[in-house]
């Protein structure tokens, strides 16, 4: 079974796999768009005004946009503004806005301007949204041929957004001037059921459905005052709107919430200073935890140089055979993945349509092989490099043995990064429990004491409690691969890198418990190897967490 003894790298059980496999393609054609080489915050926000629309103008349309675009960013978001855009650039600006989304981060498009609900071919006869492109519409009499569906906007968002809370603002309770004449045509926005939402989306309307407001709204200064309560939770902020809107109006305009409960409790927690990097260029972090982000979303923590005891100190304990402990000192610090690479993040490195089987975009990759991992380094090279995001002395790479560890370990000495009670392993790693054990009956060694309800499952990196460096998931939900070739001891010294000369080991390393390990096998010194030979084969066990480096 995956990790759950030393065997297992030499004769390993069958195992059924758990998740479905995604695809690797190692060709990269285009990461995305993001002309930025990094990001000081995991917020990001589209705001998108559309006043003009021929003959009609929509005067408050500006300053409400503008208010908001500003409490964005008293909040920590990176604001995009894009005023008075047509159809076909709304759904570009929609689409690359999705594509710049920070993993596990948080998102809002808010759109102000004119909308409706139309039955169009594509709707088969349902009511579907639509947000209207600025301009005079080529057909007036038709306004739904400039404008975008609602489903096309909830797809872009399912394929391209990394963030795990993404809110969508439609400020479009004004009448439609095009639906006069229309005696069909039903006013303001068609209901919408939560079933029509993925599980990270949520969608606040300013009026509720199949209503309009005649004059100005009170909805965009009602947003903008409350933003700040997002911190607490995304549902008490919608909360706060509502109230305020329903006063103001005399109780003619309800705002109307749309999503999971879930997604409604996330929260944006207030920045710490300095928590994210601001720099133009790629360079040395200032202290350890320091996050970065780069133009594909993914979340960077630095690790500063510095000497450690790496291995085990009880290397006779089952398992840890191959860890006697070792010095090692690490010359220069590096930057390593706040979270193991996901499924969507591995799609932004790939050209096609992105599809992201059970469960989901937002788990880790895996049925990934050791020379698929480093090639996905290799393309995210090529990729930056002719961006002009990444200098030339800096590389993506898969992490040596020893920059794991000492990542892992961020500065601790004990079995696992928060102390050495594996019944605090529960908070801080998707490993085998009692979930695993109700779902297998061949886990017999699943710890029976707690319960994720995970299961037979990867879990959505960063859904357990970081270590203190503010890394997730390094102790388990995947293995992941190191640039090393296994050795049976462990190489201590300057910057070491095991070669693998040994005739009779040709496999990787692999480090950190996965959702099918024990306990023990969850712990900071804990190794293993997996053969990465040309006859290998993917594991829904093993996945990989990417580093950025000096060369």
């Amino acid at each position: 079974m995956a990790l759950i003894g030393r065997a297992m790298s030499k004769s390993p059980m069958n195992l059924r796999t758990a998740v479905e496999p995604l695809t690797v393609a190692l060709a990269v054609a285009v990461l995305l768009a993001a002309p930025s080489p990094a990001s000081a915050s995991d917020r990001t926000a589209l705001v998108i005004a559309n006043s003009d629309y021929g003959e009609h103008q929509l005067a408050q349309v500006k300053s409400d946009a503008t208010a908001m675009a500003e409490a964005l960013k008293r909040e920590g978001f990176r604001v995009t503004l894009a005023e008075n855009i047509g159809n076909k650039e709304l759904k570009n600006s929609v689409e690359q806005f999705a594509k710049r989304t920070v993993t596990r981060g948080v998102s809002v498009l808010y759109f102000a301007g004119l909308a409706g609900q139309y039955q169009t071919y594509n709707s088969k006869g349902a009511w579907w949204n639509h947000l209207q492109g600025a301009g005079r519409p080529s057909d007036p009499r038709n306004p739904e041929r400039d404008s975008l569906a609602l489903p096309e906007i909830v797809k872009l968002f399912t394929d391209h957004s990394a963030a795990t809370t993404n809110l969508l603002v439609l400020d479009v309770a004004r009448p439609n001037p095009f639906h006069a004449g229309r005696g069909d045509q039903r006013a303001g926005l068609a209901p919408l059921e939560a079933s029509e939402l993925p599980n990270d989306m949520l969608v606040l309307t300013a009026a509720g459905p199949n209503t309009t407001v005649d004059g100005p709204s009170p909805f965009a200064a009602a947003m903008a005052k409350h933003l700040p309560r997002g911190r607490e939770s995304v549902a008490k902020m919608i909360a706060a709107v509502s109230d305020d809107v329903k006063r103001q109006s005399g109780g003619k305009q309800h705002p109307t919430f749309t999503g999971s409960e879930l997604a409604a409790a996330a929260a944006w927690s207030e920045l710490a200073e300095g928590d994210f990097a601001e720099a133009e260029s790629i360079k040395a972090g200032s202290r350890p935890g320091l996050q970065w982000i780069n133009a594909a979303g993914m979340v960077f923590c630095w690790c500063p140089p510095g000497k450690f005891q790496m291995g085990s100190l009880e290397p006779a304990r089952a398992g840890f055979e191959d860890a006697q402990q070792v010095e090692v000192t690490l010359t220069s610090g590096f930057w390593i993945g706040k979270y193991e690479v996901t499924q969507l993040e591995a799609s932004r490195m790939k050209s096609g349509a992105s599809r992201f089987p059970f469960p989901g975009k937002h788990v880790p990759l895996h049925m990934i092989q050791h020379e698929q991992a480093a090639k996905l380094a290799a393309n995210l090279n090529d990729v930056e490099r002719k961006a002009g995001r990444l200098p030339k002395d800096w590389e993506y790479a898969l992490p040596t043995e020893a920059q794991w560890e000492y990542a892992c370990r961020a500065g601790t000495t004990t079995r696992y990064s928060f102390g050495n009670d594996d019944s605090q392993l529960c908070r801080h790693a998707n490993y085998a429990d009692k979930s695993l054990l109700a779902e297998d009956g061949a886990s017999a060694f699943s710890d029976p004491r707690f319960d994720d309800r995970v299961g037979r499952s990867l879990a959505i990196v960063g859904s357990y409690a970081p270590n203190p460096w503010g890394l997730h998931d390094m102790h388990g939900n995947v293995a992941e691969w190191c640039a090393d070739r296994y050795a049976p001891q462990l190489v201590g010294g300057v910057n070491p890198l095991g070669d693998g000369k040994q005739k009779d080991q040709p496999a990787g390393v692999i480090r950190g418990g996965a959702w099918c390990s024990m306990a023990i096998y969850c712990e900071s010194a804990f190794r293993n190897s997996e053969y990465s030979g040309g006859n290998a084969k993917g594991r829904d066990y093993i996945g990989v967490r990417l580093v950025l480096r000096k060369q």
